[in-house]
């Protein structure tokens, strides 16, 4: 529940900001499946944003007491270019709350795909839903399932429960099967 309230009060912040922003998997994942945001466990809170917005989602993170697990984001363009090219990703921890936060510019780290079909994919393939009286803009369910999916493979479904997410997917939220196939054959 502490999660819970810090993913609410952090995602509130980044509407004051104007940060897009979509939330991955955690507790709107858990709120589709089980109808409970904090049913589902959640080792950290990942967000997907536009890369021009990372900065200044690092510095609402940083205010908020948040500190660069790996490395700091980099202060000169040359660097801030070879990560964005390299990496998907920076993570935060609070040191005190023992929250993990994971900010992404992009969907997947490899290329999964030819990066502007991906692009126009994630422009497509989403909706708002309310949660908590709280707007969220979320993947849609076909790319959410191929998106749990993807995720899933690519870290060899290290926790099982991300298999089960898939279970509990196909089981309780409907999906278009056109357009889930749809989506497999675009993303190749």
């Amino acid at each position: 529940l502490f999660q819970l309230s810090e993913f609410i009060r952090l995602t509130d912040e980044f509407r004051e900001a104007a940060i897009a922003f979509t939330p991955l998997k955690g507790p709107i994942l858990s709120h589709r499946l089980h109808g409970d945001a904090s049913y589902r466990f959640s080792n950290d809170l990942d967000f997907l944003l536009p890369l021009n917005a990372v900065k200044k989602a690092i510095l609402i993170l940083e205010q908020n007491g948040y500190e660069p697990h790996y490395f700091p984001w980099p202060e000169n363009l040359k660097k801030e270019r070879r990560l964005t090219r390299l990496s998907n990703q920076i993570l935060f921890v609070h040191p005190e709350k023992q929250i993990n936060i994971e900010i992404h510019w992009k969907l997947f780290k490899s290329e999964i795909t030819n990066s502007k079909v991906l692009s126009e994919v994630l422009k497509f393939n989403k909706y708002q839903i309310t949660f908590n009286e709280r707007n969220f803009q979320v993947f849609n369910n076909e790319f959410e399932l191929l998106y749990l999916i993807i995720h899933g493979g690519l870290h060899a479904w290290f926790r099982l429960k991300w298999l089960v997410d898939v279970k509990d997917y196909i089981e309780k939220i409907p999906i278009d099967k056109n357009k889930f196939t749809q989506l497999v054959v675009q993303c190749n």
